[in-house]
């Protein structure tokens, strides 16, 4: 075994994923419920390596959070309840917040799939501080120098 990739506890779809490298072979062990698959494709198979990181931060929410806000001020002030005006108001104020922590706190998405002409394995996580797509860009590098028959030390660069 050359590496390994644990993705227990990450969020994302594919959190109970299992990337193995061995010197000959790259391992995919899945579970979802009851279910377990497991793919093998041989390193000298892997035609292309495909990492895709998507941020999902971007001013989108804020806007929406500015304008959540805003009708909560709205909404508080032209309706005329003693009840449902100051409840109205704060479930949109906490839709504001809620918008604006998820825009500040967001999770990235980062999605590899390694090709062959036969096999296609594929992972998807949610990843908040850089760790998986940091271990994904490192195995896809380590896979290419086992397949090159390069020496450990030698620098490469994995093909994008």
């Amino acid at each position: 075994m050359d590496s390994t990739i644990s993705l227990e506890g990450m969020r994302g779809k594919d959190r109970s994923t299992t990337l193995v490298l061995t010197d000959r072979r790259l391992i995919h062990i899945g579970a979802e419920g009851r279910n377990r698959t497991a793919s093998f494709v041989s390193i000298a198979d892997v035609t292309s390596v495909e990492v895709t990181n998507k941020r999902r931060r971007s001013l989108t929410g804020l806007a929406w959070a500015a304008a959540a806000l805003l009708v909560a001020g709205a909404v508080w002030s032209i309706l005329d309840h003693p009840v449902f005006s100051p409840l109205a108001g704060a479930l949109l104020a906490a839709m504001g917040v809620y918008l604006a922590a998820d825009r500040l706190w967001g999770y990235d998405s980062v999605r590899a799939t390694f090709r062959s002409a036969q096999e296609q394995i594929g992972i998807s996580i949610e990843d908040a501080g850089g760790e998986a797509g940091a271990q994904i860009h490192a195995l896809t590098a380590r896979l290419f120098e086992l397949k090159d028959g390069a020496s450990p030390g030698a620098r490469r660069f994995a093909p994008r």
